[in-house]
């Protein structure tokens, strides 16, 4: 299965991208570049954290994402990607809420309906197509899902990957294989 174009949007969102000198100020305790790193990712935060987690408690997940951010932004160092060590952060939290929640998953299925999409679609079919990729996604495995978000909708690579989980790569691209095909056949929209 060469990609996920028939299934997941494919456009990747930007890239969250902050300057170096602002991370500075930030660990250096400057409150206006707290806010300004704050409006930067949010938009990536909470897109991030949908994706991987739905839409309830999206607030507040959001805001201990930014807790965690703010709180151990001095030991990020630089060596990957500032979007992949974001990722970590709110992969984890997105995990911690996971465990011990399947109730939450039965109950988000049957809600899922009456969900709105992260992005509202222009007619109703692409609408009720985003639902069921909605769907679709929260029925994969926490670890399928993780690395199909990771790599078919924000757009990260193999290597980024691995560092953000702490996984081999190859592990990466096996998971991902087992996540295309494991929503190939969940998927319940005709494919074209």
């Amino acid at each position: 299965m060469p990609g996920m174009t028939g299934f997941l949007p494919r456009a990747t969102p930007p890239r969250l991208s902050v300057p170096d000198e602002l991370l500075g100020r930030c660990r250096a305790g400057d409150r206006d570049a707290f806010r300004e790193l704050f409006h930067i990712a949010l938009p990536h935060v909470r897109r991030i954290l949908y994706r991987l987690s739905g839409p309830v408690d999206l607030d507040d997940l959001t805001q201990q994402a930014f807790l965690e951010i703010f709180r151990s932004l001095g030991r990020y160092q630089g060596r990957g990607a500032f979007s992949s060590w974001v990722f970590g952060i709110c992969l984890r939290l997105s995990k911690k809420r996971a465990r011990g929640l399947g109730r939450f998953l039965r109950f988000r299925e049957r809600l899922a309906d009456a969900l709105e999409p992260a992005q509202p679609a222009a007619d109703p079919e692409s609408l009720e197509r985003a639902r069921a990729v909605e769907r679709t996604l929260a029925r994969l495995p926490f670890e399928q899902r993780t690395v199909l978000v990771m790599f078919e909708m924000e757009g990260h690579g193999g290597g980024e990957i691995a560092e953000a989980l702490g996984i081999p790569e190859a592990t990466v691209w096996t998971r991902l294989h087992r996540a295309r095909h494991h929503f190939a056949r969940l998927f319940p929209w005709p494919q074209k």
